[in-house]
């Protein structure tokens, strides 16, 4: 029985911190990026500290800025695929860091493909052939 009243404890404070705001907010956040889910609206400052503590919590931010998502690109280039509007130095940037994020970048060029295949050679095996045709083309022309 005792254990179930730690969880019912545990659960208790989630419902209070459900709707946090102001300062209360910032210091939960920087408690514990998690607590980003519990925000009303959080204010740029609010969205770094979450994405600097962990990348993914960009899931849980609408509308996030450039700046919020290049921080959490560099702290896990995985948190790409939660960018709707991806921009090419966001996708530069998490396929520099993991070839392999350019799974998840939404318009691949020739130069990012490129930067996936510096980082990691692996990568070639999961990239769209296409893009390298119209090189190889080129080539035999000659």
């Amino acid at each position: 029985m005792n254990e179930l009243l730690k969880y019912k404890e545990q659960y208790d404070k989630l419902e209070i911190k459900k709707n946090l705001s102001g300062e209360e907010a910032l210091r939960e956040v920087e408690l514990n990026w998690s607590n980003i889910v519990y925000v009303k609206n959080p204010t740029e400052e609010m969205c770094l500290l979450a994405v600097k503590q962990n990348g993914l919590a960009l899931q849980y931010i609408l509308n996030p800025s450039k700046m919020v998502c290049l921080e959490a690109i560099k702290q896990n280039p995985y948190s790409l695929c939660f960018i709707l509007n991806q921009t090419e130095e966001m996708c530069l940037e998490a396929v520099k860091r993991d070839g392999l994020a350019t799974l998840y970048v939404k318009k691949p060029t020739k130069e990012i493909y490129l930067e996936a295949i510096k980082q990691d050679i692996t990568t070639l095996e999961y990239l769209d052939e296409d893009i390298f045709k119209s090189e190889l083309d080129y080539d035999v022309r000659f």
